[in-house]
């Protein structure tokens, strides 16, 4: 009876997981990958923000809003790396490509002052 119920859990649970699975769409991936590389940021933890970072692209294209503040995380973590020129250039980049973008004035502050 035991093994029958065992049996009965993981089915169940398998089930769920196969469920679950299709629930996860390149876009969420995304926006969770970015998420977490907000949250690594916030704690501290920049080589896990770029590592977030790196997977957020991997799931494809990102809107140019998501582009934006993705350019603004990596600058953010590489200045706490203390990588001066990535953290630069990413700034850069985000101030070039999207320059209407919210974190574009934040990007021009950090510049003034790692890049004067």
């Amino acid at each position: 009876m035991k093994t029958l119920c065992n049996f009965y859990v993981w089915l169940i649970a398998a089930t769920l997981a196969v469920v679950l699975a299709g629930c996860v769409t390149p876009s969420s991936a995304q926006r969770g990958a970015l998420f977490r590389a907000e949250d690594s940021l916030a704690t501290g933890h920049a080589q896990d923000t770029l590592g977030h970072l790196a997977r957020a692209r991997q799931y494809g294209d990102l809107t140019p809003a998501e582009t934006a503040r993705a350019y603004w995380l990596e600058g953010q973590a590489q200045e706490q790396l203390q990588h001066i020129p990535e953290a630069v250039a990413a700034y850069r980049r985000l101030v070039q490509l999207y320059p209407q973008a919210h974190d574009a004035g934040l990007a021009k502050e950090r510049l003034s002052k790692l890049a004067p």
